[in-house]
């Protein structure tokens, strides 16, 4: 049959024998290895859900988790290095990251560090040529 060893075919047929069912071996090996082609799938989907799926899953906690410490410590940094025009960017409402794709609160912190770098760069006077 494939999937089961001939052993385990041959002690069912021995109990099929042996009991009232009208069953064949053939066909209950069949309805068997079905039933366990079904079980395999499910916990193949269930494995892909857990460590593939956008919001939920492993990987995406892992992604979402960096980006969470990320977010943490430009908020604790407060308006350091930023430009008057720039500030608001710390009263922006970003939502649950738990819930939520990662999108909005990435673009938000590179909008942040951007605006960071270049309130740092102004405290520079530009470089003359000649």
């Amino acid at each position: 049959m494939g999937m089961v060893t001939k052993e385990f075919q041959h002690l069912q047929a021995l109990h099929l024998g042996a009991s009232e069912c009208r069953m064949s071996v053939k066909q209950w090996m069949h309805t068997f290895i079905g039933h366990l082609l079904q079980a395999t799938h499910t916990q193949w989907n269930y494995r892909n859900e857990v460590v593939h799926n956008a919001t939920s899953g492993n990987k995406q906690n892992t992604r979402k988790q960096c980006l969470q410490e990320r977010i943490n410590t430009e908020m604790a940094r407060g308006l350091e290095h930023l430009q008057q025009e720039d500030q608001y960017l710390m009263s922006v409402e970003l939502g649950d990251l738990n819930n939520s794709l990662c999108d909005r609160h990435e673009y938000w912190l590179l909008a942040v560090e951007t605006a960071r770098l270049c309130g740092y760069m102004d405290q520079f006077p530009p470089a003359g040529i000649g």
